[in-house]
């Protein structure tokens, strides 16, 4: 697809023209970017800055859009990239994501063109769809409401706001897109983004009354096995990030479980329970073995990864409870990849038969079951 970021320096020199007038004790009033302004790049890629947005770092972020004004249909999709709970972590997480940013990642090996974003695939079933893509720099896997974060033995004054910025993103595109009759969104991410689908869901359902909303959890399962995801690591991403756990939450959850966040599930199930959810792994995913693994030795010793084996027990207890929740539902197939919505070759996975392509068609028409290998 064509780099339509030239649009974002061609409003940028508009200013600067406008700010070289004789009159120069005059300010120039700041141009606003909306995602109203992507029209004019039809099935391609559009920057749009936010002033009052902000990355980890506390550098200004925003979002991208990408348009199709044939389609009634829309993908929210939220970037992965790893979270920033320590030292080691924050290292590998990405603390900024502006124009620069936004240019290498259509450029890139990481690239957001292929999978289920890719226009030019005629086996994706989501090809047409209307898009916007939310960028990941706050480390909190989008779901922080935290603007002054102080990571032990790691980086201080960190803003780790993502909930609040994709507050605002929704708020700026759930009146454009319900403008022009949207009927269908799907509300996914990946790793990270895959996380922050969990609470931000309620924010999508409010913003889009009656719309059907399917959500799919790319490689971000919540452990309900203490020996996954004991106390420790919860209380640690609990304390930091400073999820906005919704005001009903404890109203839907009748289940026990050892830490808030691991209810997620029950909550979203019983409270949309017309709403369909999917989550997809890998049995022996090495991302998120290492991410949990730093709960191991009481969260002392550093990252221990997971050992395959309890790591596909821990899977296998979370589809447990889904068979008793009933509106979510699973794709696991062996082997250690991490993530399946923009690999290159998400529209030819397949296990015991049935294509990963399939199973999300399937399960946004409330037609899917669990996928096993």
């Amino acid at each position: 697809m064509k780099n339509f970021a030239y649009l974002f320096l061609c409003s940028f020199l508009l200013m600067t023209v406008a700010c070289s007038k004789d009159d120069d004790t005059t300010s120039t009033p700041e141009v606003i970017i909306t995602i109203a302004d992507a029209e004019a790049s039809q099935k391609n890629w559009f920057w749009i800055p936010k002033s009052d947005m902000f990355a980890r770092d506390g550098s200004t972020t925003g979002y991208v859009a990408n348009l199709n004004d044939d389609s009634k249909k829309l993908i929210i999709y939220l970037q992965g990239g790893g979270a920033c709970f320590n030292r080691t972590t924050c290292e590998f997480n990405p603390s900024a994501f502006g124009l620069t940013e936004f240019n290498a990642t259509l450029n890139g090996p990481d690239n957001i063109n292929p999978g289920i974003l890719n226009r030019d695939n005629p086996d994706n079933p989501f090809k047409d769809y209307n898009i916007v893509f939310v960028p990941y720099s706050t480390g909190d896997v989008h779901s922080g409401t935290n603007s002054d974060g102080d990571v032990e033995d790691g980086p201080q004054n960190q803003n780790m706001n993502g909930y609040g910025n994709l507050q605002k993103i929704i708020a700026e595109v759930a009146p454009y897109f319900n403008d022009k009759g949207v009927d269908e969104i799907i509300f996914t991410g990946s790793s990270a983004g895959g996380f922050g689908t969990y609470i931000n869901f309620n924010a999508v359902a409010d913003a889009f009354a009656g719309v059907k909303i399917t959500t799919i959890v790319d490689a971000g399962p919540i452990f309900l096995s203490p020996n996954i995801f004991p106390d420790c690591l919860a209380e640690q991403w609990l304390d930091l990030f400073k999820f906005p756990f919704p005001a009903d939450y404890d109203q839907f959850v009748e289940g026990t479980y050892d830490n808030k966040i691991q209810a997620v599930y029950e909550y979203l199930s019983k409270k949309y329970p017309n709403r369909q959810f999917g989550l997809c792994s890998t049995y022996f995913d090495d991302t998120i073995r290492f991410f949990y693994g730093f709960s191991q030795n009481n969260c002392a010793n550093g990252a221990l990864p997971i050992d395959n084996a309890s790591f596909k027990v821990g899977l296998n207890q979370i589809k447990t409870l889904f068979d008793q929740l009933g509106n979510w539902k699973v794709y696991y197939t062996n082997g250690s990849r991490h993530t399946f919505l923009l690999q290159p070759d998400a529209t030819e996975i397949q296990t015991n038969g049935v294509f990963f392509k399939d199973w999300l068609v399937d399960l946004t028409n409330n037609q899917a079951e669990h996928v096993v290998e």
